[in-house]
């Protein structure tokens, strides 16, 4: 809790969180869009058809696994391999759980029940590769948020839009 609380008065979404949540909405989105894609129009070096069966469980997997993945990078506004999973071994155990959980769904005859279907080696690499592109990118950004000159730049925009709303009033 190295952050400083929200004032009353200001939004929730003040402190980049909006600017958080919307690069990581954009890159989560684009990766589920991706496998889909892959998976319905693209042929693999595989023995499956491109169908829109085989889009729609690979961007299951996807979103799935992307949406817990996120739980790592939410609980801390430190990079991923800065906060060691020992920290919370609950969290990280329940995470690789339900991953498997989501593999299984697939992998198992019960994928039916769900409308999922049958995917082989080279689309579960690709779902795996696609999984990890919004964890990447959200340590890209971080890593940019640490340059000075970004950093300063949005301190000098923060400052403008303060006077702008205080000259308003």
């Amino acid at each position: 809790m190295d952050e400083k609380a929200i004032k009353r008065n200001e939004s929730f979404f003040s402190g980049d969180l909006l600017r958080l949540i919307l690069r990581q909405t954009i890159f989560c989105s684009a990766a589920v869009l991706a496998g889909y894609y892959i998976g319905a129009f693209i042929n693999t070096p595989s023995s499956l058809i491109p169908s829109a069966d085989i889009g729609q469980t690979m961007s299951f997997l996807i979103c799935g696994w992307t949406s817990i993945m996120h739980i790592f990078h939410v609980r801390s506004s430190k990079s991923v391999f800065k906060t060691p999973i020992k920290n919370n071994k609950p969290l990280a155990s329940s995470a690789m759980i339900m991953m498997l959980v989501f593999g299984l769904l697939v992998a198992l005859p019960v994928r039916k029940l769900f409308g999922l279907s049958s995917i082989d080696g080279i689309h579960w690499l690709i779902v795996i590769g696609l999984s990890i592109i919004p964890a990447i990118s959200r340590e890209l950004g971080r890593l940019i948020d640490t340059i000075p000159a970004i950093a300063e730049g949005r301190h000098l925009k923060k400052e403008y839009i303060s006077q702008r709303i205080q000259s308003k009033r």
